[in-house]
């Protein structure tokens, strides 16, 4: 069976052979290959981690807050790409489950604003880490040097399509403190 990852690059590839296109258009259109893959490793590791806990919109929810706190409706909707509907239901989820805060504005009654809870910012730590586990653990059978590539292919995309690093969450450093904290509480 081909991956999703093996599939987008035997796309290219064929691509290549049938006509010659600019590097740029050759990157933008491994970029629609590979970010649906990357995001299917995501959901399916998010599944198997956590199946009953986040599915991957309340993630990239989470995320939105944890860098915007007192977003609105109308921004996390922009953010996600849906409906405002669609992204209130989201909302509704995770305010049930003491992850996100809804209050009124205080400078205007009729919107309200949103942020995470303490246990929503260490849900998505937590959520952060595994991830971050599963995706190293994947890219360890890369060499230093293909690693090395990946890493300045990814923060020159990172400084092109976000030149103010808008969307940068958590900090890998902190994994190791927070999932040793997170063990020895489960054992105890």
């Amino acid at each position: 069976m081909t991956t999703p990852v093996a599939f987008a690059i035997i796309s290219l590839v064929q691509s290549f052979a049938q006509e010659t296109i600019s590097p740029s258009v050759a990157n933008a259109q491994l970029l629609t290959e590979v970010v649906p893959a990357v995001m299917w490793v995501l959901r399916t590791e998010l599944r198997r981690e956590q199946p009953s806990q986040l599915a991957l919109p309340h993630l990239r929810l989470l995320m939105c807050l944890s860098k915007h706190p007192g977003a609105s409706l109308s921004e996390l909707a922009e953010f996600l790409g849906l409906l405002p509907s669609s992204t209130s239901k989201l909302v509704d989820h995770l305010v049930l489950r003491d992850l996100v805060t809804r209050q009124v504005a205080p400078d205007d009654r009729r919107r309200a604003v949103l942020a995470l809870t303490a246990f929503g910012n260490e849900t998505l730590e937590d959520a952060h880490c595994k991830i971050r586990a599963h995706l190293a653990e994947r890219l360890a059978v890369l060499s230093e040097s293909e690693n090395a590539l990946i890493t300045q292919a990814l923060l020159l995309l990172r400084d092109t399509l976000l030149p103010d690093g808008a969307l940068v969450i958590g900090d890998a450093r902190t994994c190791s403190s927070h999932h040793t904290s997170s063990e020895s509480e489960s054992e105890g």
